[in-house]
């Protein structure tokens, strides 16, 4: 909202770039996407909600394209335009739950390094512990930093390498 009332077209084409890539391809999707079998009926609404609200932030740029996706998103409801359909309007997120994300997103890329310096296929589970408050998604976490184990310790495991995140602290059993 700063950058268009600012008119800086282009930083609000980049924030919007990185919103759709970044945020919403690369992180919501692959969080949301079901590991075997098809996806929940109300996490599918929830995908295509927030699809639906990229498009119309993103319609002034590229509106046929937008236009294009958006009649294929709402087949079937005759004359429905996004050119008629209003702007998103600002909303305020739980800091709480964005900064439980942002633990999370930070451990996943944190593990996925430390398998990457080890030469350890991503494939490969991996069994991790933690200490400290749990503020991140576990579901998430296990998901997408493919775990197969996670749990709770008191104090530091023995000959594992660790990871920091916040006032956490996650054991990494790399073998």
């Amino acid at each position: 909202d700063k950058a268009f009332a600012d008119f800086k077209i282009a930083d609000v084409l980049m924030i919007l770039y990185r919103l759709i890539w970044d945020e919403f391809c690369g992180w919501f999707l692959e969080a949301v996407k079901p590991s075997e079998g098809k996806m929940a009926p109300s996490s599918l609404e929830t995908v295509k909600s927030h699809f639906e609200e990229l498009l119309r932030m993103l319609h002034p740029f590229m509106p046929f394209i937008t236009e294009e996706l958006w009649q294929l998103l709402t087949e079937g409801e005759e004359d429905r335009t996004i050119c008629t359909a209003a702007y998103p309007a600002k909303r305020d997120w739980s800091e709480e739950a964005v900064q439980k994300f942002e633990n999370t997103r930070e451990a996943i890329t944190l593990i996925r390094a430390q398998r990457s310096q080890k030469g350890m296929s991503p494939k490969e589970a991996l069994d991790v512990t933690y200490s400290g408050d749990a503020h991140f998604c576990e579901d998430i976490l296990s998901k997408l930093a493919n775990l197969q184990s996670l749990n709770a310790v008191s104090s530091s495991p023995e000959g594992m390498s660790s990871i920091r995140v916040k006032q956490m602290e996650f054991y990494l059993d790399l073998g």
